[in-house]
């Protein structure tokens, strides 16, 4: 009973049998022996008979998918990575600037008590010495003008007077940048974005319109031009850093009537297949611009719906409206809204010149050119962000991070 083997000791001799002993070390093999506890690893019957000779070409092919796939995904967490710390060093070097502007200006010359709200001058005499004013270099005080800064020289005048512009250089200045300042110089660009915004949200009705009169041709075009239109809009209320809630909701709910309800309608609603993919769409639009924040600065998390619009437009304006191929178009920009990758913010307006040039095209392509050939164009430009989002369209100064 002592000398019982234990079943799998009996091929412990692995050397015997042409298997090295440290295989399994190595990761050649996972067991030491060929049958570990009685069962046999491999079968003789799959290992003799005659197989596909193109098997391991095959699987090299799928090894070398995966690898491809592991290095554009860690590019593309790097490039989100980059991005996000550009944003930071633009903040972190417009807090200096503002910092010294601020400790120099606290420690300027003044003769009077300085109320926020008020222009005052910041004049400088030959000797370096630098003091404010409230008179304007017209030689009027001004308290409540706000104009842009500006540097003039003058050589007339006394030198014991503030009262007349003597001493050189010039300039106005808000004190602290005061908020009602700015609310006066940025009411009527919020007025500007916001009826961007409402052109935009008109053309989506006039393309709904259209398509219930069965013209899906002037509804594709109206899409067509909300998706320039869309890029305009967002490119002016970043440069100018336009934040307002009431015209972020009303941005919100155009892009839901424009590239949701409108894009939807282009796949018809006269079978029940057509339907059911009509209101998925609309549904999946929602849902995106109400709840699929990235939380990233310069990204958006699935593809911007402005985007997925731009393409059943064109398809539609190729296809002559089949709304068999724009229902599987529909189905298949449904995957990519809902999925979690990430894609560049689309700054074409702000970013290389090559980009602008691309904007321009299709505006030009829009009012001059034949439908044929603009939707082809706007197709291209749509595949092209949706197929190779960070090579072509990400930002390049965080690229080179």
């Amino acid at each position: 009973m002592d000398c019982a083997e234990v079943p799998g000791q009996a091929e412990g001799g692995v050397e015997s049998r042409g298997v090295p002993a440290e295989a399994g070390q190595g990761g050649a093999l996972l067991e030491r022996t060929p049958t570990p506890g009685g069962l046999a690893l491999v079968s003789p019957y799959h290992t003799h008979r005659v197989g596909d000779p193109l098997d391991l070409v095959a699987l090299a092919e799928q090894v070398q998918k995966a690898d491809e796939f592991i290095r554009a995904n860690a590019t593309s967490k790097l490039s989100v990575i980059a991005e996000q710390v550009q944003h930071l060093q633009e903040q972190a070097r417009k807090v200096l600037e503002d910092a010294h502007r601020d400790a120099d200006l606290h420690h300027i010359a003044c003769n009077m008590v300085k109320k926020p709200g008020n222009i005052y001058y910041l004049y400088q005499r030959e000797s370096g010495q630098r003091y404010f004013s409230i008179i304007s270099p017209k030689g009027t005080p001004v308290c409540t003008q706000a104009s842009i800064v500006a540097k003039e020289d003058d050589k007339v005048g006394s030198a014991s007077s503030e009262c007349q512009m003597s001493h050189g250089q010039c300039s106005n200045f808000s004190l602290c940048h005061d908020q009602n300042h700015l609310k006066i110089n940025e009411f009527p660009w919020k007025d500007v974005a916001n009826a961007l915004s409402l052109g935009n949200m008109v053309l989506g009705l006039f393309s709904i319109f259209c398509s219930f009169s069965r013209k899906s041709h002037c509804a594709s075009w109206m899409l067509l031009m909300s998706f320039l239109l869309d890029m305009e809009v967002g490119a002016l209320t970043r440069h100018l850093n336009i934040c307002c809630k009431t015209g972020a909701k009303l941005n919100d709910f155009a892009v839901f009537i424009t590239f949701g309800l409108a894009s939807g309608l282009l796949l018809g609603v006269d079978g029940p297949l057509n339907g059911f993919v009509a209101i998925i769409y609309v549904l999946t639009t929602s849902f995106c611009v109400c709840f699929y924040s990235s939380g990233v600065p310069f990204s958006y998390r699935g593809l911007p719906c402005p985007y997925a619009s731009c393409v059943l437009a064109s398809i539609s304006l190729l296809t002559k409206g089949n709304t068999f191929i724009l229902c599987c178009m529909a189905l298949l920009m449904i995957l990519f809204m809902i999925e979690q990758s990430y894609y560049p913010r689309d700054d074409v307006l702000e970013s290389e010149n090559w980009k602008k040039v691309v904007y321009v095209g299709g505006v030009t392509m829009l009012f001059f050119s034949p439908f044929s050939l603009t939707a082809f164009y706007c197709l291209m430009w749509s595949l092209s962000y949706i197929f190779f989002p960070h090579a072509l369209w990400g930002r390049a100064d965080c690229l080179k991070l």
